[in-house]
This record gives C-alpha cells, structure tokens and sequence, in this order.
C-alpha cells in the first residue's frame, strides 16, 4: 500500500498496537476493547481448558471470559489479565465480593469478601452436571 494512502486512511484513525505470539495470535489488545478477539478468546481456552476458579472442575463450554482487573477499573485486554470462569463462579467474583489474583507461576488465588459483606441479592446456584443436563 502506497504511503500516501496509509496517511490519509491514518489520518482520523485510532491506532492500537496488538502483540502477537510466534503463530501470529494475539496476545494482547489493551484497553482498544473490552471484547476479546476471537484468536485471542480461543488462546484463553487452549491455556485455561475450564474453569480457572481453584477447585472447579467446570468443562470448558460453561465459561465465560473474565478480566481479573475489570476493564472498566483500566484492566486490559490481554492474556494475562484473562481467565476462563463457569457462570456460578464468575457471579460469585462479580456479585459475591470474591477476588481472584493471577500469582507469579500462573495460579489463580481466590480471595474471599471482607467479613462481613453481605451475599448477592441473587442466588447463586451451582451447574448441574452433564448428566442430570441432558435429561
């Protein structure tokens, strides 16, 4: 593409730089977004393979994506600030009070609300397993 023509599409453009891995996946969108572009979300599933939650053995097709610094709290889009979690724990984290924080060999910790909190004014209820879904 001539330069000329890079400038002028440029030119009322926003740029946002996306990292990419060895296989050219991305690894990283920062805050262009809060949604996860698809090779990133299927590299999130290839890393975490269900529910990343500590004890949850949930299958992969019950999660849902999670920033574990919320975007809307400047968290970015990327990777490392992902992880796959199952509807039961991904309300606990965003209605029940619960933290999770990625540490340094890759872990998620769990951390529980304050003493004190109240529970969520939902319940939460817990997946059925495969077999009492299907019927």
């Amino acid at each position: 593409m001539p330069a000329q023509t890079v400038q002028r599409l440029a030119c009322d453009a926003s740029l946002s730089v996306i990292p990419l891995d060895s296989r050219d996946l991305p690894v990283d969108v920062g805050r262009a977004t809060r949604s996860i572009p698809p090779a990133l979300g299927r590299a999130l599933r290839v890393r975490d393979g269900g529910c990343r939650f500590p004890s949850c053995d949930a299958p992969i097709d019950w999660t849902h994506s999670h920033h574990l610094r919320h975007w809307a709290n400047d968290g970015e889009t990327r990777l490392a600030n992902l992880a796959l979690l199952c509807a039961y724990h991904h309300r606990l984290v965003h209605e029940g009070g619960w933290r999770l924080v990625r540490e340094d060999d890759g872990s998620l910790q769990a951390i529980p609300p304050p003493a004190g909190r109240r529970a969520p004014a939902v319940a939460i209820a817990r997946p059925l397993e495969p077999a009492a879904r299907s019927g």
